[in-house]
């Protein structure tokens, strides 16, 4: 390939690079499946949450009665109770049940999207590779205007290829307005 012109050895190459894209478009999964894998991943994640933040707060609860028994005496007078940290202890207790339980819940997701992804390899690796597309496509059109906040910037929204050309439409109208202004 040394031989020819540069000008066809990078026709070659952008002719070779579009052509394996094409044919890995071809193996991808269709965005309607993708996004509905998606959503359904992202329910199921939170509802394996629950049991994660259930024994978080079980968990915290237990701590501190075994820490502090005193607690749940109600006949003690306010003066006779020690301050955790400046706070009541029972304050103190809901403090840390609540924290116990968002850990508990981001861990139970984080556990279940492990175990989906082991459990289901070539789903997960086409999940992927349906991302990065999806991801890549995104911001080859996405037009960001710094001194704007831009509602949809990572295409949340979309849920439907009719989506999905909408959020593009958009994105090619802001750009001519912002090219007009200027």
């Amino acid at each position: 390939m040394n031989h020819l012109p540069q000008v066809w050895q990078s026709r070659m190459v952008t002719t070779y690079r579009t052509c394996s894209t094409a044919v890995d478009r071809q193996r991808m999964m269709p965005f309607e499946r993708y996004r509905k894998l998606r959503r359904r991943l992202k329910s199921r994640s939170r509802v394996a949450g629950v049991p994660g933040a259930l024994a978080g707060v079980a968990l915290s609860s237990a701590v501190n009665v075994h820490f502090h028994p005193q607690m749940l005496e109600f006949q003690n007078p306010e003066a006779e109770l020690t301050h955790i940290l400046g706070m009541d202890p029972l304050a103190f207790a809901v403090l840390c049940g609540i924290g116990s339980g968002t850990v508990g819940f981001l861990f139970g997701g984080s556990v279940f999207n492990v175990i989906w992804n082991i459990v289901f390899k070539n789903r997960s690796k086409e999940l992927q590779q349906r991302e990065e597309d999806f991801l890549r496509r995104l911001e080859q059109h996405r037009f960001s205007d710094i001194n704007k906040f831009d509602d949809d910037y990572y295409g949340d929204k979309i849920n439907t290829l009719f989506d999905y050309r909408q959020w593009v439409r958009q994105q090619q109208r802001k750009k001519t307005n912002a090219m007009n202004k200027h």
